[in-house]
């Protein structure tokens, strides 16, 4: 028998056995079993699948069940390490470290290699609830050896790029966190003060409620973080002077309301930041000015969205300040790879510098940017390295897509009321690298869809593929034509799930 299957035999008569699936434990033993081993591991297989007949009686399979446990016994310390380090799923370890005092002493050690904390994955069961209480549990077992603290409702996409962060939305509803999903009777700040090798952390208020003094000694415990993510938090901003400077990398504010924050103060932090964030946050009297460098890589200056009643929020002048300082000093933009000023005071002299400065920018986000016109947007085909483009809800018609980046992988396009079929087709007609375009409103028919997949049906020599996104329609898929193999139509409510990163 091969390792992998010894190893997927031990762990499953270890679990109960019949309910754990085949696939559970992938991880191989980095070390030869000896021969007694194998042998006793060979004769749990057989016996343990003889145990899971259904068709045995209970006293039989009981019997079974019972002798498999002694051979299990007979395994040393160090192949019971291997097993109990294989289980992925929280809750099955704790059991584990229940059995007896022996599996509670290997399993222990076993939390060692338990490094990364998401508590939507490890603590939320299948209708979302989180529970606290594991999580709790959780950290007191591995503390020590936690590099990534996950505390939000979401999992991290597996390129951490700004470009994938729209799931920050999912966090809140309507601007209000979704505490409803989370047990909030047990406290796990205690556990998470405990904790010193913290290396990214990322902080919802839906989960937890944070201010600045638990914050500024959650930092000093944890001097080699490289990432700092906060969403949905009401701080004063005190708790950045206790951030270490070091090894930072990357600082998102996401949707957070910060009331006052001297970055004058903290400018080494900002000397090799490659990352920084401050979507959707309203943050007053920040002098955002230090935070810009031309270390940036990653930039993201979106305004939080605000309702038909107040036509400002207060952190206004700081979103201007910053845009501000883009335009006076370009060299910031000669380094950046993404760019996003969605639903920003962005304008055309600034969009135009951006096109002739921003050498290595492969994914802009302009979208909801009112005051950007259609000749500003034909100066982004000096972007030559740009593979994504967000252009939605722009006020433009369809000549500001005709003279796109020549390189563009994927563009989103929706709720852009004044283009029309024949806008697009112009787009993908010129666009040979073009794989995505999203496109979609209110108002979109069958008829404008038809009338471009027959366009396009004129393209036979296109050597690549295009998806067409249709966002939101709202006529089903039996009222379109036939749709020629260099096309496929996609429909879909939810843009969260599009990976852009994988684009660039």
């Amino acid at each position: 028998m091969e390792m992998d299957e010894l190893s997927t035999a031990s762990t499953r008569l270890i679990l109960g056995a019949d309910l754990v699936d085949q696939n559970f434990c992938n991880k191989k033993f980095d070390r030869t079993f000896n021969k007694d081993n194998k042998k006793n591991l060979s004769r749990i297989w057989l016996n343990f699948d003889r145990c899971t007949d259904r068709v045995n009686s209970s006293k039989r399979a009981q019997s079974n069940c019972e002798q498999n446990t002694r051979m299990a016994n007979k395994l040393d310390e160090y192949s019971l390490l291997q097993i109990f380090e294989s289980i992925t799923d929280c809750q099955d370890k704790l059991n584990v470290q229940m059995v007896c005092k022996r599996w509670n002493a290997v399993c222990e050690q076993s939390w060692r290699s338990f490094q990364q904390l998401e508590v939507c994955e490890h603590c939320a069961d299948e209708d979302g609830f989180i529970d606290m209480f594991l999580c709790k549990n959780i950290l007191q077992r591995s503390y020590n050896y936690i590099t990534k603290l996950n505390l939000s409702c979401t999992t991290h996409p597996k390129n951490d790029t700004l470009m994938d962060f729209d799931f920050h939305d999912k966090d809140t509803i309507y601007g209000h966190p979704c505490t409803s999903t989370v047990s909030q009777h047990y406290d796990i700040k205690p556990w998470m003060l405990n904790c010193c090798n913290i290396q990214q952390l990322t902080i919802s208020s839906c989960v937890i409620q944070c201010d600045d003094a638990f914050l500024s000694e959650l930092f000093r415990n944890n001097q080699k973080i490289r990432s700092v993510e906060l969403i949905q938090l009401k701080l004063d901003g005190s708790c950045f002077r206790d951030l270490s400077y070091k090894h930072l990398e990357s600082l998102i504010l996401a949707t957070c309301n910060i009331t006052q924050i001297n970055l004058e103060s903290l400018d080494q932090i900002f000397v090799k930041i490659r990352c920084f964030s401050i979507r959707h946050s309203d943050i007053v009297r920040c002098n955002i000015e230090y935070a810009l460098t031309p270390s940036l890589q990653q930039l993201d200056l979106t305004l939080p969205w605000i309702d038909e009643v107040n036509e400002v929020f207060e952190g206004d002048n700081t979103h201007q300040l910053a845009l501000s300082t883009l335009e006076t000093n370009s060299v910031i933009l000669m380094n950046l790879t993404i760019l996003i000023l969605e639903n920003s005071q962005l304008n055309d002299n600034l969009l135009s510098l951006i096109s002739l400065r921003g050498y290595q920018l492969l994914a802009l986000d302009i979208s909801y940017c009112k005051n950007v016109t259609e000749e500003a947007l034909q100066s982004l085909i000096n972007l030559s390295k740009l593979k994504c483009l967000k252009m939605d809800g722009l006020s433009v018609s369809d000549d500001a897509l005709e003279n796109l980046s020549p390189n563009l992988k994927i563009i989103s396009a929706t709720s852009m009321y004044h283009v029309t079929e024949m806008g697009y087709y112009m787009a993908i007609e010129q666009l040979s690298s073009l794989l995505v375009i999203i496109i979609g409103n209110d108002f979109l028919r069958s008829e404008s869809v038809n009338s471009l997949i027959q366009m396009l049906e004129t393209e036979p020599d296109r050597v690549t593929p295009v998806e067409i996104i249709l966002y939101r329609a709202t006529f089903p898929r039996e009222e379109l034509v036939e749709i020629p193999p260099s096309i496929q139509i996609t429909f879909e409510n939810n843009l969260q799930c599009i990976d852009y990163s994988m684009y660039l």
